[in-house]
């Protein structure tokens, strides 16, 4: 679940939180790091060793949603319960 960013925000995101980045060709789920000069940011994985950072233009970037909840697929196995009835 996330949350949209105005473009007029842009300039004060929040270091290392997760975001959803929309650009002219591709979606992705990043951790940004905004560079000092507020014109680029760093992309982060979490999973680096297959993903390396980059650095991203703040003019490429159509849409940004901050990250707010996950929602996990992993559904815990049934509970066993003893039939008293």
């Amino acid at each position: 679940m996330a949350e949209t960013v105005a473009p007029d925000y842009w300039n004060s995101t929040a270091q290392f939180y997760i975001y959803v980045v929309v650009t002219e060709d591709r979606i992705m789920v990043k951790r940004l790091y905004r560079k000092e000069d507020n014109e680029k940011y760093v992309c982060i994985s979490d999973n680096e060793e297959f993903y390396p950072q980059f650095l991203l233009p703040k003019s490429e970037i159509k849409e940004l949603w901050l990250v707010k909840r996950k929602i996990d697929w992993e559904m815990p196995p049934p509970k066993r319960f003893e039939i008293k009835v």
